[in-house]
């Protein structure tokens, strides 16, 4: 079948667009449209990883940035769930490292809390 090709093609055209743009205004969106277009599970989980592993790894600069940011994240809880399990020195798969062992960070805006491994 011509799927796995397609989708091996999409995955190598998108994934150098959020590592260039993350810090652009249309990151969340970029974000909430992965969510809606990658299935959850095994079959969308290359595509959603590229916009985790991002987040997870400017997350701060993220929530800083203002509330385009935040009200995703509210949106999209299972991104939200995915940066978390990331930030915590698991992958979207794994589960994530005992709170203990965490920071708590606070968005400056919507006041949203998570723990994150610093």
């Amino acid at each position: 079948m011509f799927i796995e090709p397609l989708k091996d093609l999409a995955r190598q055209k998108f994934q150098g667009l959020p590592e260039r743009d993350w810090d652009s205004d249309v990151f969340p969106d970029a974000v909430r449209e992965v969510y809606n277009v990658a299935p959850p599970g095994s079959h969308g989980e290359q595509l959603r990883a590229i916009v985790v592993n991002i987040a997870a790894k400017c997350g701060k600069t993220l929530l800083d940035k203002g509330k385009k940011f935040c009200a995703m994240m509210e949106e999209v809880a299972e991104f939200g769930k995915h940066a978390y399990q990331v930030m915590a020195g698991g992958t979207v798969t794994l589960s994530p490292l005992a709170a203990s062992e965490m920071a708590v960070l606070r968005c400056p805006i919507c006041q949203f809390e998570f723990f994150a491994n610093v």
